[in-house]
C-alpha cells in the first residue's frame, strides 16, 4: 500500500491526475487517502514531536479533513469524491515537500558542522607547527590574534554555529601571513649564518695570507686572492649577496692549493 500512495503522491506531481480516477474507483481512492494520511502523521510525529510547525499542522488539518469529506462523499454517493481526494494528497504534498526541506537542510547544516571542524582540526595542527618553527627559531611572531579567532571558531563549532565560513577563511589568512613571517625569518637566519661563515672564513684566509708574506714566500696570485677577498667584503656590505658567495667559493677553490 506505501508503494501506492507514493505512486499517486507522484502522479500528482507531474500532473497526471485524470489517469488515476481512470484506473481508481472510489473504494481505491479512499484507501489510498487514509493511507497517506496515516503515513504523512507518522512522519510529522516522527519529525516534530510535539513541536509541530504551524504550517504544517495547518496543511495536514486541511488534508485531514479532505479524508473524512472524501469517506462522506463516497458513503453518500456524492460527485465531489474525487475533488476531496485531489484536495487530501495536495496537501499531504506539500506536507512531504516541506519535510525533505527541512531534512535537506538539516543535512547540509550537518555536513557544513563535520566539514568545519575537519578543516579547524587541520588548521590547528598547521597553527601548531608554525608555532614550533617560530620557537626554533627564537623569533618573535605574535601569535594573539590567531589563538583568539581559533578559540572562537571552536566555540562556535561546539555550539552547532554555522555561521563560521568567513571567520575560517580570515583565520586562514592570518595563519598564512604567520607562515611568511617564518619563511622570511628562517631566510634572514639562514643568510646571516652564510654571511658570518663567509666573513670569518676571509679572515683565515687573510691570516694565512699574511704569512706567506711574512715568509717572503709569496705565491705568484696572493695579490689577487686579496682583491677577491677585498670585492667580496665589499659584496656583502651592499648586501649583493650572491656574486659575493660566487668570489667566495673561487677564493676557497685556490686557497684549498695554497
Amino acid at each position: 500500500m506505501k508503494k501506492t500512495v507514493y505512486l499517486a503522491i507522484t502522479l500528482i506531481t507531474f500532473g497526471m491526475i485524470p489517469t488515476i480516477y481512470a484506473d481508481s474507483n472510489n473504494d481505491d481512492l479512499l484507501r489510498i487517502a487514509l493511507e497517506a494520511d496515516q503515513q504523512i502523521l507518522l512522519q510529522i510525529n516522527s519529525i516534530y514531536g510535539s513541536t509541530i510547525p504551524s504550517h504544517i499542522k495547518s496543511l495536514y488539518e486541511q488534508g485531514h479533513q479532505s479524508v473524512i469529506e472524501l469517506e462522506n462523499s463516497i458513503e453518500n454517493n456524492s460527485e465531489e469524491s474525487k475533488e476531496n481526494f485531489l484536495s487530501a494528497l495536495k496537501s499531504f504534498k506539500q506536507i512531504s515537500k516541506f519535510i525533505q526541506k527541512s531534512s535537506d537542510t538539516a543535512n547540509n547544516l550537518e555536513n557544513n558542522y563535520k566539514s568545519y571542524k575537519d578543516e579547524i582540526q587541520r588548521l590547528e595542527k598547521f597553527i601548531n607547527s608554525l608555532k614550533s618553527a617560530s620557537q626554533k627559531l627564537n623569533s618573535p611572531i605574535d601569535f594573539t590574534n590567531v589563538d583568539s579567532l581559533l578559540s572562537e571558531i571552536k566555540q562556535k563549532i561546539s555550539n552547532n554555529e554555522n555561521d563560521t565560513r568567513e571567520q575560517i577563511d580570515e583565520l586562514k589568512s592570518l595563519t598564512y601571513s604567520l607562515k611568511q613571517q617564518i619563511h622570511e625569518t628562517s631566510s634572514h637566519k639562514n643568510q646571516d649564518k652564510f654571511i658570518n661563515f663567509m666573513q670569518n672564513q676571509l679572515d683565515q684566509f687573510e691570516i694565512k695570507l699574511q704569512k706567506f708574506s711574512n715568509n717572503e714566500s709569496v705565491p705568484d696570485r696572493i695579490e689577487e686572492i686579496r682583491s677577491l677577498i677585498s670585492q667580496t667584503r665589499t659584496l656583502i656590505s651592499e648586501k649583493n649577496f650572491e656574486d659575493a658567495k660566487i668570489i667566495f667559493n673561487d677564493i676557497t677553490e685556490v686557497m684549498k692549493n695554497i
